[in-house]
């Protein structure tokens, strides 16, 4: 009772009880069958014996009590719904920190970085992402968010099922790119008749982008192409002392042999539909103006997400009442993740980071073994994933086979959101490449075994 934290603890159990995940954890504890339920039990009846306490007042201290210890690890100075909380794959949070860190108005917010489990997403399937979203936002709502800012990927497939079951704002860079488009359309005083959409296969298979489109305008033709490997070029990049990432020419030649499908097209803007791809823009220009000898409009997702946060936390009146101090950043990623993250954040903000090595169980409060079984099974995938990429760029294929490898191992197969006006464009797997996985010579079997079946499927 002697904590500051105390009535805030009390608050926030209160309304959690209430919410969706609140009520499948009562049923968990309460059921006979669980073993989370008798290691409850156990626990409730301690706390009745050492206090000397009803029933209900254990329950109540235990989940105080929990909470506390939540609010105490990572930080400090914890202040109930005072955060804004990133949340993000690879290094991309950190990327979108960067854009809040420029805008003035939002210095003095505590900004929480956290780069969730899974390294990949984007080659997902949609319950999965929202199954794994949901954990992560609870974990926000306990870590004492105001607000939380999801990816492109967990925006397009999983946003508007979590808005129902949490109180807290939920924004992604969806609507605030699409708002972009047509505010550029309209400063420039000039239609916008063709948009591309550069972005990985789950948001592009949701058909997000698609219909927040058409709710501006029904004419605009629409071209869209998955990017499977930029992510993965991304995290693996460095970063020199100026903080700008040190693009190869390797990477040139993705960027250049994904782009081609849409630089035949008479894009009139492109927009960057993962906040990783944000780094890519000024070489992508660059390619652009070689290839077609015109200039090309892009809007970058993460980038016009930080302004539309700064815009709704100023319309809500939730901006921090602080005026002279400095907002603190603090970084997350799992205990496995830690070390590679904070030299990663290091190089990009040219500051030395201290990232928490938290259990996303322990901040959530509880997960059912389900969840758990679910987050080992997201993170072995996600590994062994992320090697086969990394595999892909750094083999000695052509730029041109990479990236139809890539497109189909990765790239869209469920078209069904082509709508009149819009088109899906997919690299061709070309006899001519299946030449050269043929004559591949690596040490990486993994690679050889999937590039080999790969082979086998297509002579068929």
């Amino acid at each position: 009772m002697e904590t500051p934290y105390h009535d805030a603890a009390i608050m926030w159990l209160k309304e959690w009880r209430t919410s969706k995940r609140g009520k499948m954890a009562i049923e968990e504890l309460t059921s006979e069958e669980s073993k989370v339920s008798k290691h409850y039990r156990q626990l409730v009846s301690r706390t009745e014996r050492k206090y000397d306490v009803m029933p209900a007042i254990a329950k109540d201290m235990i989940a105080v009590k929990r909470l506390l210890t939540v609010m105490h690890l990572p930080f400090r100075d914890y202040r109930p719904n005072g955060q804004i909380v990133i949340m993000d794959t690879g290094i991309a949070p950190v990327i979108m920190q960067e854009h809040l860190s420029k805008l003035e108005e939002l210095s003095s917010e505590d900004v929480v970085v956290v780069r969730i489990l899974s390294r990949r997403l984007g080659g997902s399937s949609p319950k999965r992402i929202e199954q794994l979203c949901r954990i992560y936002v609870e974990a926000a709502y306990n870590l004492g968010a105001k607000i939380v800012l999801l990816c492109n990927t967990m925006d397009a497939n999983a946003r508007a099922v979590l808005e129902k079951g949490f109180s807290i704002p939920i924004l992604g860079p969806i609507l605030p790119a699409v708002e972009a488009v047509f505010r550029l359309e309209k400063a420039n005083g000039t239609e916008v008749k063709n948009i591309g959409i550069v972005a990985t296969k789950a948001t592009i298979e949701s058909g997000a982008y698609i219909d927040e489109i058409r709710k501006y305008s029904r004419d605009v033709k629409i071209c869209c192409v998955a990017a499977p490997l930029f992510a993965t070029m991304v995290d693996m990049s460095e970063f020199d002392k100026m903080r700008s990432q040190v693009i190869s020419q390797r990477n040139i030649s993705i960027i250049d042999a994904n782009l081609k499908p849409l630089m035949e097209e008479n894009i009139d803007i492109l927009i960057l539909g993962c906040t990783h791809y944000g780094v890519f823009e000024q070489v992508i220009r660059e390619i652009w103006r070689t290839r077609t000898g015109k200039e090309i409009l892009v809007v970058d997702s993460s980038r016009e997400l930080s302004y539309y946060t700064r815009a709704f936390l100023r319309q809500n009146k939730i901006l921090s009442l602080r005026i002279e101090q400095k907002g603190n950043v603090s970084y997350i990623a799992s205990e496995e993740d830690a070390p590679g993250f904070a030299r990663k954040v290091s190089e990009i903000t040219g500051c030395t980071a201290d990232v928490a090595p938290i259990d996303i169980g322990e901040v959530v409060g509880r997960l059912s073994e389900e969840d758990r079984l679910f987050q080992k099974t997201v993170a072995r995938e996600s590994r062994e994933d992320i090697n086969l990429r990394a595999g892909i760029i750094n083999s000695n294929l052509s730029a041109e086979t990479k990236v139809a490898i890539a497109d189909k191992l990765y790239g869209v197969k469920d078209k069904s959101v082509n709508r009149p006006g819009c088109e899906i464009l997919s690299p061709e797997l070309k006899d001519e490449h299946i030449k050269e996985i043929a004559g591949l010579t690596t040490q990486n079997e993994e690679l050889l075994k999937v590039l080999s079946h790969i082979k086998d499927t297509t002579s068929q």
